[in-house]
């Protein structure tokens, strides 16, 4: 070999032998990504709106008092169980596994002093309480192996907590109900009014306006919404008033994309919430997707899906886990 030839390569790869470690890394990396998608893209929930019903009555109905059990978990277990098949799945079957999620306690015990004809007797009453089982202790007493926690976690983190991804992380979901922080609250309150009267204008229930307005907007955060006052992310298509170009995501064959889009611009956020509920009225496909024959928000989200509002196949489920964990559906009933 030429001396020359050994030399030269000897210098290059000291000048940069960073670059080529980089490069063998990345290298390595490849099938673990690929590993990575198969497990995400496994995680996705195979349900419809039929099934996410029946697992959000059962949680409903085996929640006792203050103490409440997340449909996401049953949803988990259920994947693993039957294999994803949720055709299989019974409500009575949620149901029975929603309520080991429950444990009875006693919380504290009297004594209870009755006088009978003078004579003072003492018996003891047992208060009782009830608090909510962990998803851990839960797979434990049902006997799953340790593959098969793993699966359900991952279902349950990844392919049913949504939210996380739509919020870098920011939101954990617990079952219990999510404490709204300062701006939270604020954003709701300020979107209210709004959303009650496209509601009565145009029969866009209130949790959808609210759910929408948080999901498009990152609870009013997003870069459109301070720019545009665009709470929804709602183009220009067929628009001859204001309008900004942004850079957004869109959903093609499964794969999220990054593209440039001319989006709707108001001077208000009431402005953005009724030309809201005006843009599902006069576009005919929400229609013709039962919109608004639907009277409770797990129909109207389904609606919107089926509709095509969203390009993320996950959209409806979202909507739904936001109106559940921040009990917007409160707004409906008023």
């Amino acid at each position: 070999m030429n001396p020359y030839v050994v030399i030269k390569g000897a210098s290059l790869l000291k000048k940069y032998w960073k670059q080529i470690l980089l490069f063998f890394i990345a290298l390595l990396m490849i099938p673990i990504m690929f590993a990575t998608s198969f497990v995400v893209i496994k995680t996705v929930p195979a349900a419809d709106e039929e099934i996410i019903r029946m697992y959000i009555s059962g949680a409903q109905s085996a929640s006792k008092e203050n103490v409440k059990v997340d449909w996401r978990d049953l949803m988990a277990i259920d994947a693993v169980r039957y294999k994803q098949n949720f055709k299989d799945v019974k409500s009575g079957d949620v149901l029975s596994l929603g309520e080991s999620f429950i444990e009875e306690y006693i919380e504290e015990r009297k004594v209870i002093t009755t006088d009978i004809k003078g004579e003072e007797l003492e018996r003891v009453e047992k208060v009782t309480a009830y608090r909510r089982k962990n998803l851990d202790q839960v797979m434990d007493e049902m006997g799953f192996s340790e593959e098969e926690k793993r699966d359900i976690k991952l279902y349950r983190d990844v392919g049913l907590n949504l939210l996380n991804e739509q919020f870098g992380g920011g939101i954990l979901i617990d079952g219990e109900g999510v404490p709204l922080n300062l701006t939270q609250e604020e954003f709701i309150n300020k979107v209210i009014p709004g959303a009650e009267s496209t509601y009565k204008k145009y029969g866009v229930l209130p949790s959808i306006s609210i759910s929408q307005a948080i999901l498009e907007s990152g609870w009013g955060s997003s870069g459109l919404t301070a720019k545009a006052n665009n709470l929804f992310g709602i183009k220009a298509f067929y628009w001859s008033g204001k309008y900004v170009e942004m850079l957004t995501y869109e959903w093609y064959g499964g794969v999220k994309v990054e593209v440039k889009a001319a989006f709707r611009a108001y001077d208000s956020w009431d402005h953005s919430l009724e030309d809201h509920g005006k843009f599902l009225v006069e576009n005919s496909i929400y229609s013709e997707a039962g919109f608004f024959n639907e009277k409770d928000h797990i129909g109207q989200a389904f609606a919107l899906q089926r509709a095509g509002y969203a390009t993320d196949p996950n959209y409806a489920v979202t909507l739904i886990s936001l109106i559940e964990q921040y009990n917007l559906h409160q707004y409906d009933k008023k």
